[in-house]
């Protein structure tokens, strides 16, 4: 496939903080509506590249591509320059993110929450948005919740309402920060229940990076293995987590799946 026809597509990426090298020259593409999980240990670049899509943290070298168009760069008289703050925004809104810790607005309702977003950013009317984020909340399973405040949910209904959030503002590209690991162990499904609905029944491409292997193994079409900043290992869920031809990767799954 050619890289104008992927969803995503990432040629020599890297990211430095100071001496530290985080990503290590990443060459990933997406395809239009892939569920691709990204797993790995600890530190090793996973959610670097998540935030780099998501333009939260910007490359020290390399090139990203969404639907064919330049992420960091914009094209003035044939050149490329640097995005502006404009290109960003723009590129931005067709990205969605869910990160660990549901970043809800604690003085607003879940409704709110929900349309504040698409009001302000998107320009659409109350109405609207109200409408939408009632069909959302519903197909979260939070629909009687719209006027509950963050403090009354639990850890789960938070992240439930996240995904709400995210998915309002029209998404082309879901990325999905470890959204399980800061919930108590029994309100893990109910989140992964919404993801799981989201995967099998809609088209949206999909970024997990994830822990939960099982889950992983459910619902990806491809699991990409990144440690020390560098795509290790990549392939069917199937082959990945039965018959992983790389050492690093079988030593990472011996160690996630006795713990």
């Amino acid at each position: 496939m050619k890289s104008e026809q992927q969803m995503v597509s990432m040629r020599g990426l890297e990211k430095s903080y100071g001496g530290v090298h985080v990503l290590q020259g990443i060459d990933l593409d997406v395809a239009p509506g892939e569920k691709l999980s990204v797993i790995g240990p600890s530190g090793s670049g996973k959610s670097t590249l998540l935030r780099i899509l998501m333009t939260l943290e910007q490359p020290t070298k390399g090139f990203i591509e969404i639907e064919g168009e330049p992420l960091w760069d914009m094209r003035l008289n044939g050149r490329a320059i640097p995005a502006d703050s404009k290109h960003l925004r723009r590129m931005r809104s067709k990205v969605g993110m869910v990160f660990q810790h549901f970043n809800l607005f604690p003085h607003m309702t879940v409704l709110r929450n929900v349309t504040s977003a698409p009001i302000h950013v998107l320009r659409i009317s109350r109405d609207e948005a109200e409408a939408r984020a009632h069909e959302l909340l519903d197909k979260v399973g939070l629909g009687a919740k719209v006027d509950a405040y963050p403090s009354q949910l639990s850890g789960g209904q938070k992240q439930r309402v996240a995904i709400a959030r995210a998915l309002a503002m029209y998404p082309k590209i879901m990325l999905f920060d470890e959204v399980t690991s800061a919930l108590d162990p029994e309100l893990v499904g109910e989140v992964l229940g919404v993801l799981r609905e989201l995967a099998h029944r809609t088209d949206m491409t999909m970024i997990l990076v994830t822990h939960e292997i099982r889950f992983a193994r459910e619902i990806s079409d491809r699991v990409v293995f990144i440690d020390h900043g560098q795509i290790v290992e990549q392939g069917p869920p199937e082959r990945i987590f039965a018959e992983p031809t790389e050492t690093r990767t079988r030593e990472f799954l011996k160690s996630i799946l006795e713990a």
